[in-house]
């Protein structure tokens, strides 16, 4: 007769498989996080991805653009540029000179300037300055006048 020890092992191993299957959908479906740690999950035996996170970015110079960071971050690498940027952004990060920017930004927004002679003029849903952390020179970051 075969010993059926081997067996049993694999028994054993496919349980704690399904258990930890079915322990990291219930995460997913219980987690504020979406569970596994907020980087997704598995449910029915289907990866589910984090969600993307948005931005827009412009790496251009001498240019007339409108953008839509979809209420993430929006980032300005060049010079002269005209921009105006939608979509209540959280962040605003310009490392480049002499670009001017209209932006609206959602609650709790941050500026960071690392360029020189940057005119930006900001707008923001809760009516609340953005935290502004200007490492340039000769910036400018103003609320935009009401027209």
């Amino acid at each position: 007769m075969k010993d059926m020890r081997p067996n049993a092992m694999m028994l054993a191993l496919a349980v704690l498989c399904c258990a930890a299957v079915a322990s990291a959908a219930d995460a997913q479906q219980n987690s504020p996080l979406g569970g596994l740690g907020g980087i997704g999950g598995v449910v029915g035996g289907t990866l589910n991805p984090a969600p993307a996170v948005k931005s827009a970015t412009f790496h251009k110079s001498a240019e007339t653009a409108t953008l839509d960071c979809a209420g993430g971050k929006a980032e300005v690498k060049g010079s002269s540029n005209e921009l105006t940027i939608t979509g209540k952004c959280g962040s605003l990060d310009i490392s480049g000179s002499a670009n001017e920017v209209k932006i609206e930004f959602g609650p709790g927004a941050q500026i960071n300037v690392s360029g020189s002679a940057n005119d930006v003029e900001w707008t923001s849903t809760d009516g609340r300055a953005p935290k502004v952390n200007d490492q340039g020179s000769a910036n400018s970051v103003t609320p935009q006048q009401k027209s």
